[in-house]
């Protein structure tokens, strides 16, 4: 075979190679975010008498599907059910803007505020660097909110103070905390964050006229339904839920 025909056909089935590559990741589904959401309440073990003060943890793990999807998170709302109350309004509180005021100096806030503790992981996408920082939560004014205070080190420095929200359903007995993440904690050295894990952990007393009171208390049982829904940019959204039996 003459060469000329040699390298022709060598460049027809190199061209049709890259064009069958191209077709196949033509079709290839776009990712999609997947959340994996688990997490205890203790006591667990029935009978729990309703005004139990609870421990609640949390722990929220974020993949995509197919692997390599990037996606920022910008909130999550949750609906805690009848099977746990919230005693916000018997607890000291700490306002948001005080915090900021003082550079997020956490013991400016009173003793007894602080209803819970927690981290954050993510990667900063454009230069493929772990993140990671310190989750603090105190309980807002009239308990009618939650002050949430994250600190990061690494890759930089950052310091944020917010406020979430929390409602109260009428007739439905479903407590509501909006989550929205500030535009700071979306970006860092001018890229995206693509969040990679979450874990809380809320669950402190005090006494309140001689009786042990838990800012987390058992309601018709100590189990029960969690519903989240997480917001991504993109206008991206899913869902994952927490059951427990009673």
């Amino acid at each position: 075979m003459p060469i000329s025909r040699i390298a022709y056909t060598i460049v027809a089935c190199a061209a049709a190679v890259l064009l069958l590559a191209f077709a196949a990741r033509a079709d290839a589904p776009a990712p999609v975010p997947v959340v994996k959401l688990t997490g205890s309440i203790t006591p667990s073990h029935p009978p729990v008498a309703p005004g139990t003060p609870l421990h609640v943890g949390l722990h929220v793990r974020f993949s995509s599907d197919p692997p390599g999807g990037d996606f920022v998170l910008q909130g999550v709302d949750f609906f805690f059910h009848s099977d746990v109350r919230f005693n916000s309004a018997l607890f000291p509180s700490c306002n948001a803007s005080r915090l900021r005021k003082a550079n997020g100096f956490l013991r400016v806030c009173p003793k007894g505020s602080l209803i819970g503790t927690g981290s954050a992981a993510g990667r900063a996408v454009a230069l493929n660097i772990a993140a990671g920082g310190k989750l603090m939560m105190f309980n807002g004014p009239g308990g009618r909110s939650v002050t949430l205070n994250l600190s990061i080190v690494r890759p930089a420095q950052l310091n944020v103070t917010w406020s979430d929200p929390v409602t109260y359903v009428p007739g439905s007995h479903l407590i509501v905390i909006k989550e929205r993440d500030p535009v700071q904690l979306q970006s860092i050295l001018g890229g995206d964050i693509d969040v990679t894990r979450i874990d809380l952990d809320i669950g402190v007393t005090r006494v309140v006229h001689g009786k042990r009171r838990g800012y987390v208390e058992a309601g018709h049982c100590a189990g029960g339904m969690l519903h989240t829904k997480y917001y991504f940019k993109g206008g991206v959204t899913t869902t994952a839920d927490l059951k427990r039996p009673c």
